[in-house]
This record gives structure tokens, sequence and C-alpha cells, in this order.
């Protein structure tokens, strides 16, 4: 059962996603068990899907033990070789906060894990208590890389990543607990596969 700091919490985070209603439209198909708009995962965790009125985006919340994760994706179309195709940004989210996040695009068979500075020469990150993994500018582009850095994620409990955006300039470092990531994971693989 929700407590109330909870049910505020959520009720806040619907109320800061304004442009979304909770009517469903037939511009997109949900997945099992995402049949609803709200309900319980089969390992006991609550979720909530918002499409926004024009029915061109959703959103998928889900809590663990009936506390919101940090955790948010948004669903939309993506061009993608001239052809509007579905795809989901998993990223962060904590309210009041508009920091750039570590982000996963998910479209087609395709994952892309984005750090915050998309113009950084190193990213480090570092999962639990694993050794630091380094990261050069063509991290972005590799899908391997990629494939092992979702990986390193979805089985972690914490990333802590640091980047700088020159040679000589300082490291900026962020943690992100992962409660809920691998969730949103699931729910964007299958929503994209389920609307291909």
């Amino acid at each position: 059962m929700l407590t109330m700091p909870n049910k505020i919490f959520i009720t806040f985070l619907l109320c800061s996603l304004s442009f979304f209603t909770l009517a469903k439209s037939p511009n997109w198909s949900y997945p099992e068990p995402y049949s609803n708009e709200s309900g319980y995962l089969p390992n006991g965790n609550f979720y909530s899907l918002i499409e926004d009125e024009a029915s061109v985006k959703v959103a998928f919340i889900v809590g663990i033990n009936d506390t919101p994760s940090s955790w948010i994706t948004n669903c939309f179309k993506k061009e993608e070789k001239g052809i509007l195709v579905p795809a989901c940004l998993v990223q962060r989210y904590i309210p009041g906060e508009e920091e750039d996040s570590l982000k996963v695009l998910i479209y087609q068979n395709k994952h892309v894990v984005v750090f915050p500075s998309m113009n950084a020469v190193e990213v480090n990150y570092k999962v639990d208590k694993n050794p630091i993994v380094t990261l050069d500018r063509s991290y972005l582009v590799s899908p391997t890389v990629q494939k092992k850095i979702l990986d390193n994620l979805l089985g972690a409990k914490k990333v802590t990543y640091s980047y700088k955006i020159d040679k000589n300039g300082k490291y900026q470092t962020k943690e992100a607990g992962l409660a809920g990531f691998k969730e949103n994971i699931e729910f964007a693989k299958k929503f994209v596969h389920h609307n291909y």
C-alpha cells in the first residue's frame, strides 16, 4: 500500500508531466503485462502509463517497494532513414532538477547509452564495486561497447560516472541509484518491439 508521502510524490510527478493524460488511444499498442494504465508487475512493483493529449508520447513510471523510482521512460516516434519508428528514452527524473542525466535511447534492436556530456573527451564509469571503465570519445558509436555498458548497468545497484569536456579540464562526477532502471529498460524494449 502506498504511504501518504509516496502518494504526494506520485501526484507531484504526474502534475509536473501536465502535458500527459491517462486516456489511451489506438496510436499505441501495449505488450503484456502493461495492458492497463496502471497496475502491478509480476515482481510486485507498481507502474503507471500516461499518454499525452495527442497520443504521440507515452510515459512509463515504475515504483519499487511502493516508492517511485528516479527513472522514467518517454516513448515517441523517431525518424529512422526517413521513416518514423517507435523509440523510448529512459532517463533519471528528479523533481525540481533539470540536470542532464544518464540516458538510454532504445529503438529497433538498438540502444545507445548517453552519459551527460556528448562533448566529453573522456568518460569513466563504475558500477557497484567493480573496476572503473574508461571510455574515449568513440564510446557512442560502438554497438559492442554500448551492449557492455547496458549489461553492466542492468546488473548493478548504483553507477558512478565522471567526465571531462577537454583534456585539461576537471572531472565532473555524478552518481545514480539504479532501482527501477531495469524495469524501465524492459518496458522500453517490449514497447518498441510491440509497436514496430
